[in-house]
């Protein structure tokens, strides 16, 4: 996939946290080194659609990710497993493969619980 990203940046309470990025790069793996607190994890999260960029932007797969059908789009596409994956202890099996149908686009409720459900009883098998 192809991300374009044009004079990026992201501030939280006043702290810059990505100052004005240009990077281009296509297909393959892609690696972030850095210190704590240098933008690694809020890169990653602007990237995949997860935030909104507010300054600058970001063109992945050929969706802009300044529009919420681009970030929607991007979602159908990608995958995103952030380094700490915990589950809050109430979230039922199903429940999380429902989550999981909304970040990945799946708009309709009742689709997401079918799916959920065929993933369930294809456990069972």
């Amino acid at each position: 996939m192809r991300v374009v990203v044009d004079g990026l940046a992201h501030t939280y309470r006043r702290h810059r946290v990505l100052d004005r990025i240009d990077v281009e790069f296509g297909p393959g793996i892609l690696g972030l080194l850095g210190p704590n607190g240098a933008g690694k994890t809020t890169l990653l999260r602007l990237l995949s659609g997860i935030l909104k960029p507010r300054v600058g932007r970001i063109r992945a797969g050929g969706h802009d990710l300044r529009t919420r059908s681009g970030r929607r789009a991007l979602r159908g596409k990608l995958g995103y497993l952030p380094q700490v994956a915990e589950l809050p202890a109430d979230m039922s099996p199903r429940s999380f493969l429902e989550y999981t149908g909304i970040l990945k686009a799946i708009a309709d409720p009742r689709e997401r619980r079918r799916q959920a459900g065929e993933l369930i009883s294809s456990l069972d098998e």
